[in-house]
């Protein structure tokens, strides 16, 4: 009894030692939270998240929301998606570790017509026309409930319907907010 529980042990030892090192992951715990300000401040959200480097991971298309807290209590959320944004918004409260999203109001697709034109390629070498339209409708009244959490010292959260979300990194918004003045113009955002 007593030989094949020592060769049990020793399989596992050595088995153990060929294993290759993993990087680091940084620590997302329930460290306390410091107290939430999120005014001006952006978060990419994804369906997957990098904990080495507390990014949230969006490598797919229409998985990616990025939500821009405006003030102290309204947002403006962009579900981005290859040819069809939709940009909502509505008002936000923090209840401690909790950021509670109530979307209202009207909300905008921004949907992108890519045309191929064989003929103009041998004269422009072009061959692609896009249009892009915009469709005003009403956004059903939802909320969304976001759990604060700590990953290498910074907030970040998780979210039952965006999954997780990591502060903006720089620049990384900035295609979707080039066209968010004409857009919250459609929307009537006040």
């Amino acid at each position: 009894m007593k030989a094949p529980l020592v060769l049990v042990i020793s399989i596992l030892l050595l088995g153990s030692c060929h294993q290759t090192p993993q990087p680091a992951a940084a620590d997302i715990s329930a460290v306390p939270i410091p107290p939430l300000h999120l005014s001006g401040r952006s978060y990419t959200f994804g369906p997957q998240m990098d904990t080495a480097n507390c990014k949230a991971i969006a490598a797919c298309d229409c998985c990616e929301t990025n939500i821009l807290f405006t003030d102290e209590h309204q947002f403006i959320a962009i579900f981005l998606c290859l040819f069809d944004n939709t940009y909502a918004h509505g008002r936000y409260r923090i209840e401690g570790d909790k950021v509670y999203l109530a979307f209202e109001g009207q909300k905008v697709n921004e949907i992108t017509n890519i045309t191929v034109h064989a003929d103009t390629i041998a004269t422009h070498g072009d061959t692609t026309l896009s249009e892009t339209e915009y469709k005003v409708a009403a956004m059903p009244h939802s909320i969304d409930t976001l759990s604060a959490f700590m990953c290498g010292g910074i907030v970040g959260f998780k979210s039952h319907n965006i999954d997780y979300g990591m502060p903006d990194s720089a620049g990384a918004m900035k295609p979707s907010l080039d066209n968010l003045h004409s857009i919250l113009e459609r929307m009537k955002y006040k």
